[in-house]
């Protein structure tokens, strides 16, 4: 016979890291202080760009910016928000509940949420800062985030390195990497169901789609009374019309 445990071991962190290359040439450290464009029209950076007396919106046009605080991070204040106002930015502080994540990292729905909401602000001319309070966590999660979502050919892994090749110091442990994982998995079983989707109407309309393509032959017209070639078939009769 089989006995079963009083208590569950708690499930393991998903075991993966990110291949982490050597800084390129051009990247100083004190350039972490700064907000970089991982994909055109959006930034992230750290809480300091933000700061008043910083002039990077205005220089690079920004237009929304959005700040993702932890628990753990200090609250920026009223004060920013009315400084951002000022300058002509519309501003939102995003807080999430930590839940069973150790680490704090976003959870999926809300990833998805706000991947839509700078996907949608992106489309009708906006540029869009993201900042945490380093710059150099959550914000990057939610650019790979956004990466996955916009290109559903890329990979974890690919969509990092695109997103590091911008901002290098970016750092993901492995709670964000399971999130990013599962990400990728939705986002490409959602892109493979509306392929085929796509395929069979194509082919239910007659479109020649490249994959096994049908010819079909003009229909001829013989004189009444002619006898139908060897091999051919009969012609059905006509259904009779209902009224």
């Amino acid at each position: 016979m089989f006995s079963r445990s009083a208590s569950r071991a708690a499930p393991e962190p998903f075991a993966t890291s990110l291949p982490r290359p050597d800084p390129p040439s051009w990247w100083r450290y004190e350039m972490q202080w700064d907000a970089h464009e991982v994909t055109p029209g959006l930034f992230i950076g750290p809480w300091s760009v933000v700061a008043p007396q910083n002039p990077f919106l205005q220089s690079a046009s920004i237009t929304h910016v959005l700040m993702l605080r932890q628990p753990a991070d200090r609250h920026p204040g009223p004060e920013l928000a009315e400084s951002l106002a000022a300058r002509r930015c519309f501003s939102s502080l995003v807080e999430w509940d930590v839940g069973p994540q150790p680490s704090g990292t976003l959870p999926i729905p809300l990833l998805r949420d706000l991947c839509q909401s700078i996907h949608f602000i992106l489309q009708n001319g906006g540029r869009v800062l993201v900042c945490c309070s380093n710059g150099s966590r959550v914000s990057g999660l939610l650019a790979v985030a956004y990466l996955l979502q916009t290109d559903p050919s890329l990979s974890v892994t690919n969509a990092a390195i695109r997103a590091r090749a911008r901002r290098f110091c970016l750092t993901f442990d492995s709670w964000d990497l399971r999130q990013l994982k599962e990400l990728e998995h939705m986002v490409q079983t959602v892109a493979a169901i509306q392929a085929a989707a796509a395929r069979r109407a194509a082919s239910l309309s007659g479109l020649d789609t490249g994959l096994n393509p049908r010819k079909r032959r003009p229909t001829e017209r013989l004189p009444p009374g002619t006898p139908p070639a060897h091999g051919a078939p009969l012609p059905s009769p006509k259904a009779p019309r209902l009224y």
